[in-house]
């Protein structure tokens, strides 16, 4: 039973998927854009800010790429992912390199004009630059795990929500390498383009990313702070309207933040389900009609409401 409720959460979820994945911009193989017009590369709609430094002379957070280099180690090899090309075999990916003189975080902008845009994730993987530089040392970082291979090492992600200028007090963490377990066998550094979902933090305008290394030092994080990103995953809020059409029951309000009210002309039990095919609720008692039930505490994301043989979509913020 388990694995129907997953294939149906899938199938849902991704019947108004959509994907930013950067293939708009026009490279060649082994190119990369650096300079950003207006300071951002857009590929609607998502912003991705790019920055520079013009005491220093070099350019910062966001470039789209095309680099395919995944063994030359160093600096001069800093705009390639470790992986060699983009997600399922692709051209084109973004890479991040954080270092903003105030160390501001990364962001990823949602455009203004798209407050209906609901992102439910994202493929993450290493840069060359840094999956060699944790997996051998360099002149300016450690190798992980140390050489007896039991250093606990880390470098991870952190990424927050903005919505209406307020940060979530939640956060989502990504490891790009993690050497903590005890069993060294099972440290790893990431070298595969990887699923990351975001839809815990519910409807934003923007997200805030945070690099944080067990290798930091007096004058911050050693390790180079890059990440590779492509195929963003989103989709239009408005759209769960026309699920609604498809069911046999209705919800409102749909998106929600507390209380949801289902109306059915049915008796017929109802579930709501996670994104991992859980049921979280099981409501038996359904009068005819309208039903208010509490959901204050779901964190925000997209759930599934199945009634008999209907399903729908239910967004919670």
């Amino acid at each position: 039973m388990k694995n129907i409720l997953l294939l149906l959460f899938v199938s849902l979820s991704s019947l108004n998927a959509q994907t930013v994945n950067f293939e708009s911009f026009e490279l060649n193989e082994n190119e990369v854009l650096i300079d950003a017009p207006d300071d951002q590369w857009v590929e609607t709609p998502v912003s991705l800010p790019n920055g520079y430094d013009m005491q220093f002379d070099f350019y910062f957070n966001w470039f789209i790429s095309s680099m395919t280099d995944t063994s030359t180690p160093g600096f001069q090899n800093q705009y390639s992912a470790i992986t060699g090309a983009g997600n399922n075999g692709s051209q084109n990916y973004a890479i991040d390199y954080n270092f903003a003189s105030d160390f501001s975080p990364t962001q990823i902008i949602i455009a203004n004009e798209f407050d209906d845009i609901f992102v439910e994730g994202m493929y993450l993987t290493n840069s060359t630059y840094a999956y060699l530089s944790m997996l051998n040392g360099d002149s300016f970082a450690k190798k992980f795990g140390g050489e007896s291979g039991d250093d606990p090492d880390y470098f991870y992600l952190s990424f927050r929500g903005v919505k209406d200028g307020i940060v979530t007090a939640d956060s989502l963490i990504f490891y790009l390498a993690n050497f903590q377990f005890e069993d060294n066998s099972l440290d790893y550094i990431v070298n595969e383009w990887t699923y990351f979902d975001v839809s815990s933090l519910g409807q934003v305008d923007e997200y805030q990313i945070q690099y944080f290394s067990s290798d930091s030092g007096a004058f911050g994080i050693n390790t180079p702070t890059y990440f590779c990103m492509d195929d963003i995953q989103y989709s239009f809020i408005d759209n769960v309207e026309d699920e609604t059409l498809k069911a046999s029951f209705s919800v409102a309000p749909n998106p929600c933040t507390d209380v949801v009210t289902i109306s059915t002309v049915s008796q017929t039990p109802v579930i709501l389900l996670n994104a991992s095919g859980q049921q979280l609720y099981h409501w038996d008692n359904i009068d005819l009609g309208e039903n208010s039930f509490d959901i204050a505490n779901l964190q925000g994301g997209i759930y599934i409401l199945r009634q008999g043989e209907s399903s729908m979509k239910l967004v919670v913020r």
